[in-house]
């Protein structure tokens, strides 16, 4: 697989504004690391909500309706994600994008940690279900800044040949957190079904401490970014521009674009940890199996990830993400009567083509695409806030399809809706301009 160090030294830097290779090998690991951290906190409690806060925090509810309300609380991450891009992008235009991400960090890990100490419903009645939605906004407003921050610190250190596979790492860390979460969870659920949900389920959340500590540290030793300093030095004998959110909502037109071009993201990779696992095990699988098949399978993603991307340095973003979203809709039809099978091997084969080619195809591309997008004066803003919007339509996917499969689990409308999804995005992804030729500080 293509090591960082390779992709950086071989490739020239042809950008004036790029780092030297050592500083950029720095910046990439600080952007994995620190998005590994962020994204174990928030995609741990997709896999909670999935295994866990039904029971614990909806318990007075029939099942199918506290998964409902489960998933409900999942989606307000989502909903909340855009605010998050939009105050974060505002002062990572205006401050510098390393300030931001320390405070998204912060953020993050608080919130978690109180998930992890939070009484249930059975303790303190309906006020812990509020509590728990609260945080689970807390961290969408954290991850909405923290992703476009740590996405825009790696391409903006580094040079055109090679931004595409540099910017990757920081979705890179999303499946790594996510393993790392789905680990955590999946030990503690070899607990006693009774210790387990009283309170066996909190370790994975109250580990956030720790993890905080070590990305605070490795997030205070980078450097800002060389695109946004040279833009801060060319106009700070200038009027002082509008707010980057007004002069994007002057044409808004490729922050909706990018909405619904990405909106397939969310779906794909929340669909595996939410209703899959729900619909699987409901099946017959065993849950510490699907979970172990799951981490394997995000864990070879991180690699085709930067993979993906390095190939979009060289024959182009769009061609490479809209083939994903099209193999995508086909193989999302075989996905549910598979899992239905409960046969382990189908179902690992299916988890495998989902998470490291598809997923991975759409979203290793997906970083520096969209900063291609934007000018470096309201990139943050822009990036955040398209992005995240993305998140919020796809982020409903595992409440719309638990409704669609109702009571009975019956997945055809649920299917046709998934298709309808990823060919939507694809359709819409070819409108968006292709530009991974162009220098940053030139868009």
């Amino acid at each position: 697989m293509t090591s960082v160090e390779e992709n950086i030294e071989k490739k020239p830097l042809n950008d004036s504004t790029a780092s030297d290779p050592r500083e950029l090998r720095k910046v990439i690991i600080s952007s994995f690391l620190g998005t590994t951290i962020e994204y174990y906190d928030f995609l741990l409690y997709a896999t909670a909500s999935g295994l866990v806060f039904s029971q614990v925090f909806f318990s007075d509810l029939p099942a199918w309706a506290a998964a409902m309300v489960s998933f409900g609380t999942l989606a307000v991450g989502y909903v909340a994600r855009p605010l998050g891009g939009v105050i974060f992008g505002h002062f990572g235009d205006r401050l510098g994008r390393k300030k931001m991400l320390l405070l998204s960090m912060w953020i993050m890990g608080v919130a978690s940690v109180l998930i992890g100490c939070l009484p249930t419903t059975d303790q303190i009645g309906p006020i812990a279900g509020v509590l728990l939605v609260m945080l689970r906004a807390a961290q969408g407003i954290a991850i909405g800044g923290e992703w476009g921050g740590a996405v825009l610190m790696s391409a903006e250190h580094s040079g055109a040949a090679q931004r595409g596979f540099s910017a990757s790492w920081t979705n890179s860390g999303a499946p790594a957190g996510s393993v790392l979460g789905t680990l955590m969870f999946g030990l503690f659920a070899t607990m006693p079904e009774d210790a387990f949900y009283s309170y066996g389920w909190r370790f994975p959340f109250l580990l956030s401490a720790v993890l905080l500590i070590v990305g605070l540290f490795v997030r205070h030793s980078v450097s800002e970014s060389p695109v946004f300093l040279k833009a801060m030095e060319e106009k700070k004998d200038k009027p002082r521009p509008k707010a980057p959110l007004v002069q994007i909502l002057k044409n808004p037109g490729t922050v909706l674009k990018i909405a619904v071009a990405f909106m397939a993201n969310p779906a794909i990779s929340i669909l595996f940890p939410t209703v899959g696992i729900m619909f699987a095990v409901d099946a017959g699988v065993g849950q510490s199996d699907l979970l172990f098949v799951m981490s394997c399978a995000m864990f070879v993603q991180i690699f085709t990830i930067p993979a993906f991307a390095a190939l979009s340095d060289r024959v182009g973003r769009k061609r490479i993400m809209g083939w994903s979203l099209v193999v995508a809709a086909v193989w999302v039809v075989a996905f549910f009567p598979v899992l239905a099978t409960a046969n382990l091997v189908l179902i690992s084969v299916m988890y495998f083509i989902g998470l490291p080619i598809i997923h991975a195809a759409l979203i290793g591309p997906l970083p520096s695409f969209i900063s291609e997008q934007f000018s470096t004066e309201e990139r943050y803003t822009g990036l955040s806030l398209g992005y995240q919007l993305s998140s919020v339509l796809g982020g409903f996917t595992p409440l719309i399809i638990t409704a669609l499969m109702g009571p009975s689990m019956e997945t055809t409308w649920a299917t046709v809706f998934l298709v309808a999804v990823f060919l939507t995005s694809a359709a819409i992804l070819m409108t968006l301009k292709e530009r991974r030729n162009q220098e940053l500080a030139h868009v």
